[in-house]
């Protein structure tokens, strides 16, 4: 059953152009709002920019398991996340799978199999 819902997901692959185009046109859009060209770009590169970093800090937290890997997730918890808990997780994270890799993948093992029996318990 959760095989067939991380399947599903990839059916967003194939709407990549579309989503480019989009990206595209609201691109063009927000260029419309300053004079010059070179302002422009300077806000769109910051606001993708912007965008880029907080995917990363969603791959982020999935792939260290600071959001269930599997289940509803919640979005204020996220937002907490991305705030206060990803900045300082990523540097230590990043130290550790530097220098103790398997301390570090044995970390995450263990939160996923925390939030397998917490979903798995009944109510």
């Amino acid at each position: 059953m959760e095989r067939d819902g991380l399947l599903r997901h990839r059916y967003f692959i194939s709407l990549t152009p579309i989503f480019i185009f989009g990206l595209a046109l609201l691109l063009q859009r927000f260029a419309q709002l300053f004079r010059l060209p070179r302002r422009a770009f300077v806000a769109a590169a910051a606001l993708i920019f912007l965008l880029v970093a907080w995917n990363a800090g969603l791959i982020f937290q999935w792939g260290s398991h600071l959001i269930p890997a599997r289940g509803p997730v919640s979005f204020s918890e996220v937002l907490h996340n991305q705030f206060f808990v990803v900045p300082r997780q990523l540097s230590a994270d990043l130290q550790r799978y530097l220098f103790r890799r398997k301390a570090l993948m044995r970390q995450i093992e263990d939160r996923d199999l925390q939030q397998l029996e917490k979903n798995s318990s009944p109510p």
